[in-house]
């Protein structure tokens, strides 16, 4: 938010953020992952955005600004938690239910899980048992998912991107719950649909 004000950033920025990601994520797949690495990655793709949103920031004060965006952004700061996560996951630890995160990402995942209490690598207490990254794994979901049945055996998978997480699950042998919070209705209509992550607990007929 300091960046922000500092340097005049507006909706603009944010629109030509996306589009610029996209372009990234096809010129250099999963963040860079076996290529420019992810550090280069969100570099380019910060620089990018800031030439073609008219920022006011000269060339020598990138490296400095840039830094502080990705430091910050790989920490809770940026990232805040549904109301519920947190209780629905002490409930599913209680009642004995591992849960694995999988997800398209980077490295900094595992970082901003563990600042919201979430994740504590090997700790058999911690609410979360494993965070897999596809920049880590070096492949991304749908197909990723397939490796970490494999690894982890797990038999239910909940997302909210259609092709990614449901296909993706179901082409792997893994149950799909579509996390649809907007409830825009985008699932098929065979598919198990939730608006909650408390809808998991009636799921799996935790109380």
């Amino acid at each position: 938010s300091g960046i922000n004000a500092e340097y005049g950033i507006t909706s603009e920025f944010n629109r030509n953020f996306v589009l610029h990601y996209k372009d990234s994520s096809a010129a250099h797949p999963n963040f860079g992952a076996g290529g420019i690495g992810a550090y280069a990655w969100w570099s380019r793709l910060v620089k990018e955005t800031f030439l073609s949103s008219n920022v006011d920031i000269k060339s020598y004060q990138f490296s400095y600004v840039f830094d502080e965006i990705y430091q910050d952004f790989r920490t809770s700061n940026c990232w805040d938690m549904y109301p519920e996560t947190r209780p629905v996951l002490e409930k599913l630890r209680s009642a004995g239910v591992g849960v694995v995160v999988v997800s398209n990402s980077d490295e900094g995942l595992g970082n901003i899980l563990q600042q919201h209490g979430l994740y504590t690598p090997r700790n058999s207490s911690s609410l979360i048992q494993e965070v897999i990254t596809s920049y880590k794994a070096g492949s991304t979901k749908p197909a990723l998912l397939e490796a970490v049945r494999k690894e982890f055996g797990i038999s239910l998978h909940v997302g909210d991107s259609l092709k990614c997480d449901v296909i993706g699950a179901e082409q792997a042998g893994i149950v799909p719950v579509l996390l649809d919070r907007s409830g825009s209705g985008g699932g098929a209509a065979d598919v198990r649909t939730i608006k909650s992550l408390v809808e998991i607990l009636e799921l799996l007929e935790i109380e």
